[in-house]
């Protein structure tokens, strides 16, 4: 009987401990399906907070730190998930999903170098894993080291011809390689007082170079009788990964349209969570020199960009704010895009001659459409209409159309 007894007291024991052993070894796999589903319902710092818990009790959990890792990357903290992938590879160097989820991250943070060496370490692991090869292609064009990027692509698709992102990416990558782009703009506006309507037409030369693009301008504009000239020369370097200046000068020898000068320079800066701010300002001389301030902030929401834009000036009464609000969203290229901008304020939009000087409060509202043909071809579309108070002119609508078109080789 008390064999029996201390028999049956044994088997509770073993199941007691059984049951805690599975359901300690089950809990990572839990604690992970938790946090996944906070972060993909809009909790992510919920999930953070989960994992971290979870992670000090258990610190060599490297499943959980590979999702930690992950969802803070996605919160734009990219210091912090760079740490926890970090340790992951080193516990695991042939963790592939860690190795992919840290190259995202240097590419997201604008580190390509560091992306490209991870997924090179990577390819000398796995060779056969194609992934490591799109990302070094990815890397190496960030660079802009567009021919070893082509090169890449290719040897990638001759592995699998099928691959629609290698495709996408070599188009890409033939289309970097010219370097040069020549374009015309033409734009007329109207009023709805019959006053004197504004043609302006222009021509383009661009060239891209390692440090960045730039470009001349030469503008013709006509209003009044009269015919005006702006000549001007811009560019757009490079200051280091994730930083770029907007360089602008030019003149006009006439001085009856166009100021007699301009002058810009706007400094854009990448930030956490898939944002990007800047800060410049626009100098000019019509009868007298004056400046507007602006700055603009953005954000990416998957293919949309959702920006706002300000441009102040001052006065003897003190500040006057414009604004801009846009809406983009884009089709698999930076260059093919629709879009639709909402302005109010004196100047909603960029000052470039007398047309815009001429405003004291608008509401403006514009369309635009851009798309690429062939590669080779990129072409333009805006149209508009403003709410204006002019000098001596109250309650005029603008109406305005513009096209362009660039040729690249």
């Amino acid at each position: 009987m008390n064999l029996r007894r201390t028999l049956d007291r044994s088997w509770r024991v073993f199941l007691l401990v059984g049951t805690f052993a599975v359901a300690h070894a089950a809990a990572p796999e839990n604690i992970m399906i938790e946090a996944r589903n906070m972060a993909t319902s809009g909790k992510r710092p919920q999930a953070i907070a989960l994992l971290e818990r979870h992670l000090r009790e258990h610190p060599r959990d490297i499943d959980s730190r590979l999702m930690y890792g992950i969802i803070l990357s996605w919160e734009g903290r990219y210091e912090d998930s760079r740490r926890a992938l970090d340790a992951v590879l080193e516990t695991s160097p042939d963790y592939t999903d860690a190795r992919e989820a840290l190259i995202r991250v240097e590419m997201w943070s604008d580190h390509p170098d560091r992306a490209e060496r991870l997924a090179r370490e990577g390819q000398s692991r796995d060779p056969g894993n194609v992934n490591y090869l799109l990302a070094r292609v990815k890397a190496l064009r960030d660079l802009k080291h567009e021919k070893a990027a082509l090169e890449l692509a290719r040897n990638l698709l001759e592995l699998e011809p099928g691959n629609k992102e290698a495709q996408h990416l070599r188009e890409q990558l033939v289309e970097s390689n010219r370097k040069w782009d020549a374009g015309v703009d033409h734009s007329y506006s109207w009023f709805s007082d019959n006053g004197s309507g504004w043609r302006e037409s222009s021509i383009t030369l661009k060239r891209m170079f390692p440090i960045g693009r730039v470009g001349v301008r030469f503008t013709q504009a006509s209003r009044f009788g009269f015919n005006s000239q702006l000549m001007e020369m811009e560019a757009y370097p490079r200051v280091r990964p994730g930083t770029y200046l907007y360089l602008n000068g030019g003149f006009s020898p006439d001085r009856q349209l166009y100021p007699a000068y301009r002058f810009a320079g706007e400094v854009f800066q990448n930030l956490p969570l898939s944002m990007e701010g800047s800060f410049g300002f626009r100098r000019f001389r019509f009868n007298a020199p004056f400046t507007l301030y602006t700055g603009s902030l953005g954000r990416y929401f998957g293919d949309y960009l959702i920006s706002c834009r300000t441009f102040l000036s001052r006065d003897e009464f003190g500040w006057s704010p414009s604004l801009q609000y846009s809406v983009r969203r884009y089709f698999n290229d930076h260059e093919k895009f629709i879009g639709f901008r909402y302005g109010r304020g004196a100047s909603p939009f960029e000052v470039r001659s007398t047309n815009e000087i001429g405003v004291l409060k608008s509401n403006t509202f514009m369309v635009e459409f851009s798309g690429k043909l062939n590669g080779r071809w990129l072409y333009s579309f805006t149209g508009g209409i403003s709410a204006q108070d002019r000098y001596g002119r109250k309650g005029v609508r603008q109406y305005i159309l513009d096209g362009s078109l660039d040729y690249r080789f």
